[in-house]
């Protein structure tokens, strides 16, 4: 009789664990496909979503860019589905901070830039020009020089994973001297992107029922 009410509890405790409830459903998930794409499912019932444009893409509004926008909303659990619902422009939560910000600390001994997304994640240099030298292939999100190698007049761009192009000194101010750019880049807002959107919960995952998007809970 011990072991029956053993197993039984053992069997308990497991199908609980599995059942999605709205406490467990809480946290961030990473899009499966792709890294820039985060869904931040947030306690008071509303989340964050900053992903490609390339999903809003439909047979009336094709959309081709990669660049990542932001959108924010309401969501609910309705029978093991995950409902997620954009502020339109006209709702309290549709104003949202998307300019790009340059934390810099002044006189160091070699000029960085370094790039961060809204979340503290690096964002990848895909390529960095400086005219009238070709574009080259950069790796990671950071760049050194010495200033006396870079001229007021020079310009660097940037090209850079998932955001527009960047150019210093333009889209930031030009510096004088040695300093260290720690660059905060915001995605530009967009309301009523997801309208009663569906997605399926198992095992820490969402799977879009209209759509090809596809999460994973981040440990």
């Amino acid at each position: 009789m011990r072991k029956l009410l053993s197993y039984s509890a053992l069997l308990w405790v497991i199908l609980s664990s599995c059942k999605v409830t709205a406490d467990n459903l809480v946290g961030i998930y990473q899009q499966i496909d792709r890294t820039t794409g985060i869904l931040i499912i947030k306690k008071d019932k509303t989340f964050e979503f900053t992903g490609p444009e390339e999903i809003m893409t439909s047979n009336s509004n094709p959309v081709s860019s990669s660049l990542n926008f932001l959108t924010t909303g309401t969501w609910e659990l309705n029978n093991h589905q995950l409902l997620l619902n954009s502020f339109t422009a006209d709702s309290p939560g549709y104003e949202y901070e998307n300019v790009t910000t340059d934390s810099i600390t002044r006189f160091t001994s070699l000029t960085s830039f370094h790039f961060w997304n809204r979340y503290g994640d690096p964002v990848s240099i895909r390529f960095i020009q400086l005219p009238p030298a070709k574009t080259k292939p950069h790796f990671g999100n950071s760049l050194y020089l010495f200033a006396q190698d870079f001229k007021a007049t020079d310009t660097i761009k940037f090209h850079l994973d998932a955001y527009p192009d960047f150019t210093y000194p333009g889209s930031i101010p030009y510096a004088i001297a040695n300093n260290t750019h720690k660059i905060i880049l915001r995605e530009p807002y967009r309301s009523a992107v997801f309208n009663n959107t569906s997605f399926t919960c198992k095992k820490n995952k969402l799977h879009g029922s209209e759509n090809k998007l596809a999460f994973a809970k981040k440990k």
